[in-house]
């Protein structure tokens, strides 16, 4: 008789062909920035892809032993650069805004920049949207409307666009918060309208539970109490759960609400700004001014929950929650990280018997809006389409073409060095060839 091992699926085989054509994708298009960026900054800087290759490895393993990372200069290393573009969305920035203030910036950190965009070049799921919105909510409300009347015989009240933009992207309200504000205009109540109020559960980004939306029979036995959030971590394996189980209509309803989600959250993160760097800013700023503001109320109230809360690397503290802590003028990184609610959960329950006042109340809101001690590199980025980043890079490169003259020379296509930039930076599927 002969064991044989278990047979498996081509599942694992197809994702790792996928993420490994994905990195070869990756490497094309760097390579193609790497290659009309390079006679500029060669001008300049011989050695400055050598130390940005060199900056992944340990000391020894470099092959060029030097103190800095990026800039070498006389007069101007690393130090300066992170002194003047703490993130590198304060440098896009900078970038961005060149034409208000005159200034040239060196020809380095414009490919810095959009080195990090080839990077992080938002997702690819809807080729309809503008370069400045989410979507169009219009269509996805009226959608919703459909659906709900289609499905299950359902008229809900029809509301003025205006107030459900004015609700989803308010930053003065928590999930709960929108989701009593959405019942309310809608007039639906959670103990009559069971279905709604999951529904509108899923598009304020609470969890919902599915099998309430669409009934028990539309799932396996197991799954007779599934919930699911558009936010939870595992989401993309509960999205394949759900759509095994669903018919293709159910599950082109769920999308449908994730579009409202995504496009609540994209104004979200948006903040009013015209580009997505500006936002991010505007974000560390605000971090910046919340841990000002906690460090004090802690200090004030217990320095041995301070030293918890801020110097040690306890769970659910703050240095879980950025993934650093710092101390007597030393950073250590940490693996172990906490996400926000957990965080949030570590400061009400230091704070819970300390006496009120206005930093307690300040801070006590902020976290029930979710607003509080925002990070730049957070799960709801997936919900950045390519087109709000391609915005801000065609910007970036108007402003660039003034004062590096190539960015605006033609190639045998008749297309500008930017705008093969920008085209290879849209294309989903990058081609592995280009002509020089």
């Amino acid at each position: 008789m002969r064991l044989f091992s278990e047979a498996e699926t081509a599942a694992d085989r197809r994702s790792h062909r996928v993420s490994r054509r994905r990195r070869e994708r990756e490497k094309a298009r760097i390579a193609y920035l790497k290659e009309v960026f390079a006679e500029e900054i060669n001008k300049k800087d011989p050695g400055f892809f050598q130390r940005l290759e060199d900056s992944k490895y340990y000391e020894e393993d470099k092959r060029e032993h030097q103190p800095f990372a990026l800039f070498a200069d006389s007069g101007y290393t690393d130090k300066e650069y992170y002194k003047d573009f703490p993130t590198i969305f304060h440098l896009r920035k900078a970038l961005l805004e060149a034409d208000k203030d005159g200034k040239e910036y060196d020809v380095r950190l414009v490919y810095l920049a959009i080195l990090n965009m080839f990077k992080h070049r938002g997702h690819f799921l809807n080729a309809t949207l503008d370069e400045k919105s989410g979507g169009n909510l219009d269509e996805y409300i009226d959608k919703l409307y459909k659906d709900l009347y289609e499905y299950f015989d359902i008229a809900i009240k029809k509301i003025d666009i205006s107030e459900i933009k004015n609700i989803l992207s308010s930053k003065d309200l928590s999930n709960t918060g929108r989701l009593e504000s959405l019942l309310d205009i809608f007039e639906l109540s959670k103990g009559k309208n069971k279905r709604e109020t999951e529904i509108f559960k899923l598009v304020c980004g609470l969890k919902g539970k599915l099998p309430k939306i669409f009934g028990e029979d539309s799932f396996s036995e197991e799954l007779v109490n599934f919930s699911m959030s558009f936010r939870d971590a595992n989401y993309d394996e509960e999205i394949i759960t759900l759509e095994d189980n669903l018919s293709e209509e159910y599950f082109e309803m769920v999308m449908n609400l994730k579009q409202i989600h995504d496009w609540s959250v994209l104004e979200n993160i948006m903040n009013g700004q015209a580009y997505i760097s500006q936002a991010r800013v505007l974000a560390y700023e605000k971090h910046e001014k919340d841990l000002k503001i906690l460090k004090s109320f802690f200090k004030k109230n217990s320095m041995t929950e301070y030293n918890k809360m801020f110097r040690q690397m306890n769970d659910n503290n703050y240095s879980s929650y950025v993934g650093s802590v710092n101390y007597k003028n030393e950073s250590i990184r940490r693996g172990s990280k906490c996400n926000s609610e957990e965080f949030f959960k570590s400061i009400l329950k230091a704070i819970k018997e300390w006496d009120d006042c206005e930093e307690k109340i300040y801070i006590e809101d902020e976290i029930e809006k979710g607003t509080f001690l925002p990070k730049q590199i957070t799960t709801s980025n997936g919900v950045i389409p390519n087109q709000v980043h391609k915005n801000e890079l065609k910007k970036i490169l108007t402003n660039a073409e003034i004062y590096l003259p190539f960015l605006s020379s033609k190639d045998e296509s008749g297309l500008t060095v930017s705008e093969r930039i920008v085209e290879m930076f849209s294309f989903l599927n990058t081609l592995l060839c280009w002509t020089n």
